[in-house]
């Protein structure tokens, strides 16, 4: 904190002598650091947040390149989760951060950061438009949009990959409300999450988030088969894979550990309809909710 605060008075001192886009930058930087600091540390970063929005906009009055817009939009993005986070509507800020990658992408079109930016904010939309009863179904296809020319522009962009795949999540989600045929969009999901294990470094932190994502859709597909009349043992066997794969890279994690101890039930249901024995399900369950 007191190399921040360094920071801004050396920003300070420089625009003090001179109004400057570099210095406006720093200011704004170490604002939003600083707000994230104080997030994570339990405060209030609201106010720093909005001193970072200002100086980027600043910076933007002396020189509008797509760099800065980009770091504008991180800010709102920032601020929105945390509104969100506290039950707060954060619509407004999620407009302006989308409104900033855009004018980022307008200077720069190919640029794979704004795009993934804006894609993932797109989804956040989405996802706060489904829980408030509202159809997500425009911003989250701008969304996967957004995410398909970032990877256009870099295959390699994992964070594109896993975003697009949670995109494709919540539009079978949506789907399955309105009694509506959720397969194609569950595949796509599994399809995109395989892609960004493909591409991630080996050893990645994210590894396990992956593959359980990979576990979920396919998990989601079963039960879908099942209850239309498909024979749903493969894709079981690809979702447990997929939880196997992930418990392989973080045993604890919560989730995978959860979801498998879920779908061994379903599995033992599906057993007993076909009057098979469903011991080894329901002990594959026992052992994943004791883990």
């Amino acid at each position: 904190r007191a190399a921040l605060h360094e920071a801004l008075e050396t920003a300070e001192r420089a625009l003090a002598i001179e109004s400057s886009a570099p210095a406006h930058g720093a200011m704004a930087w170490a604002f939003m650091v600083l707000g994230t600091f104080e997030e994570e540390s339990g405060a209030d970063p609201r106010e720093n947040l909005r001193r970072a929005t200002q100086a980027f906009e600043q910076c933007i009055a002396l020189r509008p390149d797509d760099t800065v817009f980009n770091d504008l939009g991180l800010v709102y993005t920032r601020l929105a989760r945390y509104l969100k986070g506290r039950g707060e509507d954060p619509s407004d800020s999620l407009r302006k951060s989308i409104d900033a990658y855009r004018k980022s992408l307008e200077r720069n079109p190919g640029q794979s950061a704004a795009l993934t930016n804006l894609g993932s904010t797109l989804f956040e939309k989405g996802d706060y438009e489904m829980e408030h009863g509202v159809d997500p179904r425009e911003s989250l296809g701008e969304a996967i949009e957004s995410f398909e020319r970032a990877i256009a522009v870099n295959p390699e962009q994992v964070a594109a990959l896993f975003n697009m795949a949670k995109s494709y999540d919540s539009l079978a989600n949506y789907a399955l409300g309105l009694g509506e045929d959720p397969r194609a969009m569950l595949e796509k999901a599994s399809d995109s999450y395989r892609a960004a294990v493909d591409v991630s470094p080996p050893g990645s932190l994210y590894a396990h988030l992956l593959y359980t994502g990979i576990g979920s859709a396919l998990d989601a597909l079963a039960h879908y088969q099942w209850m239309t009349g498909e024979d749903p043992d493969e894709t079981i066997a690809k979702a447990v894979a997929g939880y196997d794969d992930a418990l392989s890279k973080n045993p604890k994690h919560f989730h995978a550990l959860g979801n498998l101890g879920i779908i061994r039930p379903f599995q033992a249901e599906c057993a007993l309809a076909r009057c098979q024995d469903p011991h080894e399900w329901v002990s594959s369950a026992v052992r994943a909710s004791r883990a």
